[in-house]
């Protein structure tokens, strides 16, 4: 039995030829996380919208910890040998992913799945605190790896980050005034009246944004993206509401491209008629209980002869007014943009706990389809029509999540009595053409807003064929 080998040993304090080399990479390391975490503090003190307490410490004391190294360096002269190649890059590749999922775990939108991925993922990272600790037995070694985690994660993210902007990328900019304010009713938000705002994308490959790859919306003096409309509806005039959320909003195309505004020059074609109009009133992230208290503070004022609500994939999911702020460009809503490879390796964690994103439990669904209902029982109530139509995600038309979902749909309207137009099978059945706006933007353009419109405009003619009178 031979004797074990004995490593040379660096007593805490020790000089040694790579401490210069150790020093620069830890400054460097700092200030590369500093730099990261500087991005989103904006989010903490410019966002009208609340972030959640754990979201903004883990920010603050991130950013606290990453500036101490530094500090240490300048003040005193301190020591940090590097270990063996092996086992830096060893530990720093298994730590460099696990550190990104910690900082990841962002999505607030689901809590106890978001609870649960949190819990996991410090569960693994934890022990990894200790690691270095336990195999090279040397504080100042251990100090030296951690940094190097989490440097070499701010590093990966500003590479990565800068190559994804630079080739594919849509902000927000909100030009006067909140796009949107909070409220204490079932909306949650609403739009302000008279809001402007705009999406600006990195590229122009269909060549629809124009020179400066923006589309800009504004919203009426009911936060209604359009023109101005009277409430009292004239004499003679058919009025259709279409309500739904960003797909109906328009988001990405050009407001005379969206499907409402289609649908009615539509309208007054077939029915050689001008007296038909077509409100938007779609608000991106309305889920159908928003809608339905819409309708009940907004929409029926307008004594709509048809209401045509758009369903769409996660109707089941409420829209977060946090989300949608006067700050939402800086805001942690848009953290996927400049962490894009915390937001893939976190997506993909996410699928392996068997989570997708696409809700399709039927008791998710039943505050969703309760609002349907009794939307349509107060539409009927009021003297209007309602029909549901089903507004495919024009990107994922094969996904088998997605179609359980619009077939519950479909049977819910049907078991309700409600009129049903679901649109899936024909964007399905052209599912090699472009539908969606941008490589990072899902929603439809102006095409699929067109397909849509055109798709539920004979529906709407044969009920203006029997309240043409109205």
């Amino acid at each position: 039995m031979t004797d074990p080998v004995q490593l040379p040993s660096v007593e805490y304090g020790e000089r040694v030829p790579s401490s210069a080399i150790a020093h620069v990479a830890l400054v460097v390391e700092s200030l590369v996380v500093a730099w990261v975490l500087v991005s989103h503090v904006p989010g903490l003190t410019t966002s009208a919208g609340e972030m959640p307490l754990w979201q903004s410490v883990a920010i603050i004391v991130s950013l606290a910890i990453a500036s101490l190294p530094v500090a240490a360096a300048v003040v005193r002269r301190t020591t940090a040998p590097l270990p063996n190649s092996v086992t830096l890059w060893l530990i720093v590749g298994v730590g460099a992913g696990l550190w990104i999922v910690a900082l990841g775990l962002h999505a607030t939108e689901y809590p106890p799945l978001a609870l649960i991925r949190v819990v996991v993922a410090m569960a693994l990272f934890c022990p990894l605190l200790l690691l270095p600790a336990l195999v090279l037995g040397n504080r100042r070694k251990a100090l030296f790896l951690l940094w190097m985690f989490i440097g070499t994660y701010g590093l990966c993210e500003v590479v990565v980050g800068t190559i994804v902007q630079d080739r594919a990328w849509r902000i927000m900019v909100v030009e006067d005034g909140p796009y949107a304010r909070t409220v204490e009713d079932g909306r949650r938000f609403y739009v302000s009246p008279g809001a402007r705002w705009s999406h600006i994308y990195s590229s122009d490959p269909e060549g629809y944004f124009g020179d400066d790859h923006r589309i800009d919306y504004v919203a009426n003096e009911y936060g209604f993206r359009g023109p101005s409309v009277r409430s009292d509806k004239p004499e003679g005039v058919f009025r259709v509401l279409a309500m739904g959320d960003s797909f109906t909003l328009g988001e990405g195309v050009r407001e005379e491209d969206t499907w409402p505004r289609v649908l009615e020059t539509v309208l007054r074609e077939r029915a050689d008629r001008e007296a038909i109009e077509v409100i938007n009133a779609g608000v991106s992230a309305y889920d159908t209980t928003q809608e339905l208290e819409q309708y009940r503070r907004l929409g029926r004022r307008f004594d709509p002869d048809v209401v045509i609500l758009a369903m769409v994939w996660n109707d089941a999911h409420v829209g977060d007014p946090g989300a949608f702020t006067d700050a939402f460009p800086l805001s942690t809503a848009t953290l996927a943009q400049y962490l894009p490879m915390t937001d893939r390796i976190v997506r993909a964690i996410a699928g392996v706990f068997g989570y997708t994103g696409v809700e399709t439990r039927p008791e998710a669904w039943a505050a969703s389809f309760d609002a349907l209902e009794s939307l349509a029982e107060e539409v009927d109530t009021d003297g209007g029509r309602f029909v549901v139509a089903i507004y495919p995600s024009v990107r994922h038309l094969e996904n088998e999540s997605l179609k359980r979902v619009y077939e519950m749909q479909a049977s819910q309207c049907q078991v309700s009595g409600i009129p049903i137009i679901n649109t899936y099978p024909l964007f399905a059945s052209r599912s090699d053409e472009r539908w969606y706006v941008h490589a990072v933007d899902n929603h439809p353009n102006a095409a699929a807003h067109r397909l849509f419109a055109e798709a539920i405009a004979d529906r709407v003619l044969r009920m203006l064929s029997v309240d043409g009178s109205k």
